[in-house]
């Protein structure tokens, strides 16, 4: 069942029905599949309009740090039926670390898409690239990894938890970042990198990125 079925009722039949999100993904933040499922089922149930209008209350304020669609659900009171995304595979949360090849800052965050995420930082619009080339050259991907969280609240709590606790370390992001990647404030100096290692003990399962590009790399070539 696609996004259009399970209950969508138009307020307007004449207002456009979006099958795709435009380039802007209208001033929302998409993390992966089941954000523009959502997204493209707002739009069409709420229209462009008024979606646009609640999304640039925060984008004239943090223009580099776009609403989350769950905000707009919650705001409208809206109750997206289960079958517009079930289909989507269950996306894996994890907490990520990215060194810079430099050694001297570190990213926090989380994704939904370790490791296809980190090339959000160094994309350009030139994409003839190699972006596997780039993060090679810009990230230290044997010091850089991800760990699995619960869910994406817990690894939203986890990651707001250590942003906190070292924002007294916290550091300008890198000049070559993207301008696309919406993550210009969040990043800390290399300093907290070898006490974050030992306070997360060695029982926790660390995924680098190096092991994670490669695993990555065979999936694809497995898919053809």
């Amino acid at each position: 069942m696609n996004f259009l079925e399970g209950g969508l009722d138009m307020q307007n039949e004449q207002e456009k029905i979006f099958t795709e999100l435009p380039e802007d993904n209208f001033g929302l933040y998409v993390e992966n599949r089941v954000d523009e499922l959502k997204i493209l089922w707002v739009a069409n149930k709420i229209g462009e309009k008024k979606l646009r209008a609640s999304a640039n209350k925060r984008s004239k304020y943090y223009p580099e740090s776009p609403l989350f669609i769950s905000t707009i659900i919650k705001r409208f009171h809206l109750k997206i039926p289960l079958s517009v995304y079930s289909e989507v595979p269950i996306a894996i949360y994890r907490v990520y670390v990215l060194v810079t090849k430099d050694l001297t800052k570190v990213k926090i965050g989380m994704t939904g898409r370790w490791p296809e995420r980190v090339s959000d930082f160094v994309k350009t619009a030139n994409f003839k690239l190699d972006f596997r080339e780039v993060i090679n050259h810009r990230f230290d991907t044997k010091l850089s990894f991800a760990f699995d969280c619960k869910d994406e609240a817990h690894s939203r709590s986890v990651e707001y938890s250590l942003k906190a606790k070292y924002k007294d370390l916290s550091a300008s992001h890198p000049q070559w970042l993207s301008y696309s990647s919406n993550c210009k404030t969040e990043w800390f100096s290399f300093d907290i990198y070898n006490a974050f290692v030992t306070n997360m003990g060695s029982d926790v399962r660390k995924y680098s990125l190096e092991e994670s590009l490669q695993w990555s790399e065979l999936f694809n070539d497995s898919d053809g």
